[in-house]
């Protein structure tokens, strides 16, 4: 969605931390307690799934809340919302509302022997989206529309961050049917201090083959980038830049960054 997936972001403990502040984080999240991010940021454009929507710049605002440790010791349950406003046209170009059910699973813990970080657990997760957009994107010509989506994902944590996310367009009079399988690396290092604030970076990979998706059909693009935040417990602000290099004739080549300012409880 935007600079950061807030729903993912709170509910995988994506935080930057010393090897003390994890185990504190260990801890606390044995019991059941309430997480949530509020963040607002700008781009240079709007790319989502692979496709630029509008013209950019844009400008956008993302908040989720949840609860963990419902059932089993480090599962959760959370809903969000996302809005993207194209500063060019002066139009909202999407805004969606999401629910997401991660459970861990530990099928690699107990190939290996365990992980080096006890902050991560794999995980497998379950999601509705609802993607509203305005009129004359995606080919709806006329009028703003809705799509309904269904999600689920595999993420593994070790040495590097490993997810497997899977997406289905819910057919409608507006949409036919279609897929997305996208694959993610990445890994987030904490490189010290910048005053009270943990410098952190995060380089990531990503590709995606779909499904006649928005009649997008075969390999996507070749997503990499990076993005460097300054945290604390509460608070975190950055920026980032990504580079898209198309695998496919209805996917552009991209070059585009953002900043970011969030706050998490």
């Amino acid at each position: 969605t935007g600079f950061t997936n807030a729903l993912a972001q709170s509910l995988k403990n994506d935080v930057c931390e010393s090897e003390q502040g994890q185990s504190d984080l260990v801890e606390k999240s044995q019991e059941s307690h309430f997480i949530g991010y509020a963040s607002g940021s700008f781009g240079t454009k709007f790319l989502k799934d692979y496709r630029v929507l509008g013209k950019g710049p844009v400008t956008q605002a993302e908040a989720v809340v949840g609860r963990k440790n419902n059932f089993w010791a480090g599962d959760s349950i959370a809903v969000g919302a996302f809005g993207n406003y194209d500063v060019n046209s002066g139009e909202l170009v999407e805004a969606d509302f999401s629910a997401e059910a991660r459970v861990p699973v530990h099928f690699f813990e107990r190939m290996v022997g365990g992980y080096d970080n006890p902050c991560f657990n794999d995980s497998i997760s379950v999601g509705y989206q609802y993607r509203h957009y305005q009129n004359g994107l995606l080919g709806a010509k006329g009028k703003d529309f809705g799509n309904h989506v269904v999600a689920a994902g595999f993420k593994h944590s070790s040495k590097l961050d490993l997810e497997l996310e899977g997406l289905g367009l819910i057919p409608d009079s507006n949409t036919s049917d279609g897929y997305l399988a996208r694959f993610t690396g990445s890994k987030k290092w904490n490189l010290g201090k910048v005053g009270d604030r943990d410098l952190c970076v995060k380089p990531f990979v990503h590709t995606a083959y779909a499904f006649d998706w928005y009649g997008i059909n075969g390999f996507t693009a070749v997503n990499s980038g990076v993005d460097v935040t300054f945290e604390k417990k509460h608070s975190v602000f950055g920026g980032k830049i990504e580079s898209q290099s198309s695998l496919n004739d209805k996917v552009d080549n991209v070059l585009y960054a953002g900043a970011e300012v969030g706050v998490r409880f």
